[in-house]
């Protein structure tokens, strides 16, 4: 089942959407850019990680980040499946926000990569490996 993204929360459940806008490369549907920066970041990244195990590459362009970015962000004693899932859930996050082929999405990967939080990467920014 995919999940569609609203301003209320992270995700609903939907049949016919998914985690991410519509159209990923579209400005059009991107939340504002101040509603990320005054966020909540403790409770942004719960949600997040509740969201990972819920399936969340089902975005193409999530998935296909997360592939790539697979050998280079792994740490800790995770599933391939559950760092996927987390990289996807950021991903699809980012997506909200960002374009997926700018800095910022990039910055915002990044930030997110690099937080104590998240079990399964690396506690230092993936800047080098991002780009």
């Amino acid at each position: 089942m995919r999940k569609q993204v609203d301003d209320q929360n992270m995700g609903s459940e939907n049949p016919n959407s998914n985690n991410a806008p519509r159209n990923y490369e579209s400005r059009d549907d991107k939340l504002d850019k101040n509603e990320y920066i005054k966020r909540d970041a403790e409770k942004t990244r719960e949600e997040i990680i509740n969201l990972s195990k819920k399936n969340p590459c089902t975005v193409d362009v999530s998935s296909d980040f997360c592939d790539y970015m697979m050998k280079n962000i792994s740490f800790g004693n995770c599933s391939d499946g559950e760092r996927k899932g987390l990289c996807c859930s950021i991903s699809n996050y980012c997506l909200k926000y960002f374009d997926y082929n700018s800095n910022d999405y990039y910055t915002c990967a990044n930030e997110e990569f690099g937080q104590k939080d998240y079990k399964c990467f690396r506690k230092s920014k993936a800047s080098s490996m991002l780009r």
